[in-house]
């Protein structure tokens, strides 16, 4: 098994309680989120999406925008769904 493949594992096992417990990386992604600049975006691409709440905050923040959310894991992806109707792909960003 790559390391990959572990680390995408490991995260579809988690993704029915990462929302709960991933406060810092809420904290991170609010910060990130503030830095943003104020731009008539047309399409905006959340890599690494997890569960989405960082989609949640760039949906908030261009409304106007076509988002898509992308992971590598499924499950994130799945738990991230009941959260928005902007398209989702599963796919490894790593290049």
């Amino acid at each position: 098994m790559t390391e990959l493949t572990a680390v995408r594992r490991s995260f579809s096992r988690a993704a029915d309680r990462y929302a709960a417990a991933a406060r810092l990386q809420r904290q991170v992604s609010d910060r990130l989120l503030d830095m943003l600049p104020p731009i008539a975006a047309g399409c905006v691409l959340d890599v690494g999406c997890g569960t989405g709440f960082a989609s949640a905050g760039l949906r908030g923040r261009y409304p106007d925008a076509l988002l898509l959310s992308a992971d590598f894991s499924p499950a994130m992806l799945g738990a991230h769904a009941p959260m928005s109707d902007n398209p989702r792909v599963c796919a490894d960003a790593h290049a």
